[in-house]
């Protein structure tokens, strides 16, 4: 006896309730799919963060603080910024910009000056590959919501495809080639 002629013979387990048990796995599997590709862009974004930590680290704020002998007068740093992209920042991009401030002996603000470094081309590397690697796994995850919303679609296509199984079980596949049956269906 098949596993379909079980289902036909058992009166106490009907289509519906066939449907509902795949139904919920293939949810379950949707939802647990989610939850890992959030956690794997959750990862990245965070590996994106300890780039720019990283190299932000990486000035010695005390390596920019100077003075001027006889002057008196004393650059000393403010902050450290990194600058991935020069939509704002003219032809200051992929840098680490330290913002240093002139001041005098009576620490009056005379002036700011800007500082740029080049990022090394590791954390340039690491960072595209983050980055593609979020744009990837959120254009995943976007499907995956799709396919969440559309649950009703696959539990169209599981009765569907249990009643193309009886069909042919109870000898009537001819009707899954009908002219007239399959016209209806035609997508033009």
């Amino acid at each position: 006896m098949t596993e379909l002629s079980k289902i036909t013979a058992n009166v106490n387990v009907g289509m519906n309730e066939v449907v509902s048990v795949f139904v919920a796995q293939y949810e379950n599997g949707l939802y647990d799919k989610k939850a890992t590709l959030a956690e794997q862009i959750r990862l990245a974004k965070q590996q994106l963060k300890d780039i720019d930590k990283q190299l932000i680290k990486s000035i010695n704020p005390s390596d920019h603080d100077v003075s001027v002998p006889g002057l008196g007068l004393m650059f000393k740093h403010v902050e450290t910024s990194v600058q991935w992209s020069a939509l704002y920042n003219g032809n200051h991009a992929k840098t680490i910009k330290i913002q240093l401030v002139l001041r005098d002996d009576a620490d009056v603000r005379i002036c700011n000056h800007d500082k740029y470094v080049p990022i090394p081309s590791s954390f340039i590397e690491d960072k595209a590959r983050l980055d593609s690697e979020v744009q990837t796994l959120s254009d995943e995850l976007v499907n995956v919501l799709s396919d969440i919303k559309s649950v009703s679609r696959k539990e169209r296509q599981i009765r569907g495809k249990i009643s193309e199984m009886k069909l042919a079980q109870d000898g009537n596949d001819g009707l899954l080639a009908n002219p007239e049956l399959l016209k209806l269906i035609q997508v033009s």
